[in-house]
């Protein structure tokens, strides 16, 4: 019975050992979220890029089936005009390079 009352609470190696044991618990857990997050992430990109490409398609397809009856001459033309009123967009040159950018 004597040695039950000398044991008064918890002793600093026990302290110790449960702060290095919720350490290495949280230590983990952080590095699985921060992965969790990046991967994510890229997923999102991914369905992001996926939905730009299917958009463009479509846009393509557009201006092809309403090009289609117009002279070859007057087919760059057409598809600008389309590109302008239609879809909002405009041709840019920066560079020398030819890009399309939204308004």
């Amino acid at each position: 019975m004597e040695i039950l009352k000398n044991n008064k609470g918890i002793t600093i190696i026990t302290l110790i050992i449960m702060i290095i044991v919720i350490s290495i618990i949280a230590t983990i857990s952080i590095n699985e979220g921060t992965t969790l997050i990046k991967r994510v992430k890229v997923d999102n990109y991914k369905t992001n890029m996926i939905s730009i490409k299917a958009k463009a398609k479509v846009i393509a397809e557009e201006v092809s089936s309403k090009t289609w009856d117009v002279v070859d001459k007057e087919k760059s033309a057409k598809k600008q005009e389309l590109f302008e009123n239609d879809y909002a967009m405009q041709r840019e040159e920066i560079l020398d390079d030819k890009i399309v950018r939204n308004r």
